[in-house]
């Protein structure tokens, strides 16, 4: 792929970069882009002699303090206001009600979203496009993702029944309300982390470190966000990062942070309230199916954990990362794992 980058506005005093982008096959596209975006689409497409732009590639906020930012969001301001919220209402934190047991998914999620929303706009001055919160076909790419997410599970689950690791029965609720309301828990969760590790983070670090570093530091932070639940295991967080992974390569192929929280939720809600497993080590009293590990090896099963810290897991998740990012290093031309400088 060849890219040749015309200016046509100074970005020093304009909100918004002007560049001409010729690609191959794909004749001559323009693109607007902030002075905090140039940075990535000089690592995407390895523009040659880039010195002379290399102050319009600025962060506003160090990346570093970024990134402390938006863990502090995700693992304490959220769940400590939400904590707060629910410690006023005690039959809401013990309750086991579909409504109370569903409240404390979404609160601390959707706290979560306001933050970092927040925080994007007012210090790095970001739009929801920015973020990959794009306004066009939310729905469809919401259903596209849902199958995918809902998909690959069902992929990992036929592994583990083949190999006689589990079985599915009947015994969950009838009643289709406390599923609706798990179905939003889980929508909001999803969107949540998306937003934080895909939309802002993995932006913040490509922009400073390149695309291929940038995934893969992201795709640690991911996994190691869920180093604290039960049953953790080495395996589970390989396949966490081989997770993020694949969730990173789907954002620089889409931009669209709704298509990945859908396939984010969707795998969540499949395993957790459709199957009735295990979801990176919790369960949740709603669920249709009831799934039942055999007692045996963890490696094979996942243990505590769930089939996410399983081997089944593992070779489904190389497998669509595989394909995914050499979809990506062929549209982006990725010749080297780190920026050009």
């Amino acid at each position: 792929m060849q890219a040749v980058f015309s200016e046509v506005s100074d970005p020093l005093t304009s909100p918004h970069t002007g560049f001409s982008v010729r690609l191959r096959n794909n004749g001559e596209r323009k693109l607007s882009v902030s002075p905090c975006d140039t940075e990535i689409v000089r690592t995407v497409f390895f523009v040659k002699h880039s010195e002379k732009y290399s102050s319009f590639y600025r962060l506003r906020v160090n990346p570093w303090v970024s990134m402390f930012i938006a863990f502090l969001i995700l693992l304490v301001i959220s769940p400590l206001i939400a904590q707060g919220f629910f410690a006023l209402y005690p039959s809401v934190s013990a309750g086991d009600h579909p409504l109370f047991s569903s409240a404390r998914l979404l609160l601390p999620s959707a706290l979560t979203i306001t933050g970092i929303l927040v925080w994007a706009r007012t210090m790095d001055k970001l739009s929801l496009n920015d973020l990959g919160l794009t306004q066009k076909k939310v729905f469809v790419s919401w259903v596209i993702g849902s199958l995918c997410g809902a998909g690959l599970i069902a992929v990992v689950l036929a592994g583990l029944i083949l190999l006689g690791a589990a079985h599915l029965s009947r015994g969950g609720v009838s009643s289709a309300a406390p599923i609706l309301l798990y179905a939003l828990a889980y929508a909001v969760r999803g969107l949540s982390e998306e937003i934080v590790f895909r939309g802002y983070l993995l932006n913040v670090m490509s922009s400073r470190w390149g695309m291929v570093a940038g995934i893969l530091v992201n795709s640690v932070l991911f996994s190691a966000a869920h180093i604290f639940n039960a049953g953790f295991s080495i395996i589970a967080f390989i396949n966490l990062f081989l997770a993020g992974t694949v969730l990173a390569s789907l954002y620089w192929l889409s931009a669209n942070v709704w298509l990945v929280s859908a396939v984010h939720a969707a795998w969540n809600f499949t395993l957790g309230i459709i199957l009735g497993g295990a979801v990176s080590g919790t369960t949740q009293p709603v669920h249709l199916l009831t799934l039942q590990m055999e007692q045996g090896n963890w490696l094979i099963t996942g243990g505590s954990f769930g089939i996410e810290g399983s081997l089944s897991c593992f070779i489904v998740l190389v497998a669509v990362r595989a394909v995914l990012w050499r979809r990506v290093v062929h549209r982006y031309s990725i010749t080297s794992p780190f920026p050009q400088r």
